[in-house]
């Protein structure tokens, strides 16, 4: 059986390879048990804890975050019974990171507006992004 995280794990697993580090010290970083990523990989929906940290704790390259959140959301609209290619982005359209994230909110938008699912997981993510957006907040100030 298929992982239904395929996107997700793969970006977190390139994630890894960038970061030049290795699941047991990604968890270390994260102050979580190495069972927690191995089931990820495996598969298994990532916990909120293990979430949050997959999105927010790369060192050398943050925006690792963004491409794991964007994985997450295709793992969810194929988890609501839609394919990936009805929301193929062409290359040659986007001609910046301000318009491919545009086109993919767009995307995203259009899916939430026909799926609960997909409305719910993205809504569900919020809070995650909110914690991440406060706390780089307080470090521009303090």
């Amino acid at each position: 059986m298929e992982s239904k995280q395929k996107h997700i794990v793969r970006e977190f697993l390139a994630a890894l390879r960038e970061e030049e580090i290795n699941q047991s010290q990604f968890a270390e970083r994260c102050g979580l048990g190495s069972a927690y990523i191995s089931r990820f990989v495996a598969g298994a929906r990532p916990e909120d804890p293990l979430f949050y940290s997959i999105c927010t704790k790369w060192v050398k390259k943050p925006e690792l975050g963004q491409k794991i959140v964007l994985a997450h959301l295709l793992d969810e609209i194929e988890r609501s019974g839609h394919s990936l290619s009805e929301f193929t982005l062409e290359a040659s359209k986007v001609n910046s990171k301000d318009e491919a994230l545009d086109t993919a909110l767009h995307v995203l938008r259009r899916e939430a507006l026909d799926s609960a699912n997909v409305r719910n997981h993205i809504i569900s993510m919020v809070p995650v992004v909110m914690r991440g957006t406060v706390r780089k907040e307080k470090a521009k100030r303090g």
